[in-house]
């Protein structure tokens, strides 16, 4: 999870990359995750928020563990950016959800 949203920040730090490209993580965990790796990923999520990147947190499981990890690496709103789902296979029940609300000025 640290890894993934350190890469999202290289990528959305590119020079090359247009202003008007909407910047939007669509972060997929089980909540399963070491201490290390959770510091890592708060930072991480703090500072692609920070510069205005959109995080789409998507836990998926049942845990309380999980579903707070979600909803602090999501952007503000959680309850709007924080989606539990059972499974991976409700992920096609919230994709249209989350396609709404990334691109707004696509």
């Amino acid at each position: 999870t640290g890894r993934a949203l350190e890469v999202a920040l290289q990528l959305f730090n590119d020079p090359l990359l247009a202003d008007d490209v909407p910047r939007t993580v669509v972060l997929l965990s089980d909540g399963v995750t070491t201490e290390e790796d959770r510091q890592n990923a708060l930072i991480n999520s703090d500072l692609l928020k920070d510069t205005g990147v959109i995080i789409f947190s998507i836990f998926i499981g049942n845990n309380d563990e999980g579903i707070d990890l979600a909803r602090q690496y999501a952007s503000s709103p959680a309850d709007t950016f924080a989606i539990a789902i059972n499974d991976i296979n409700d992920l096609g029940q919230i994709a249209q959800q989350i396609a709404d609300q990334s691109c707004v000025n696509a």
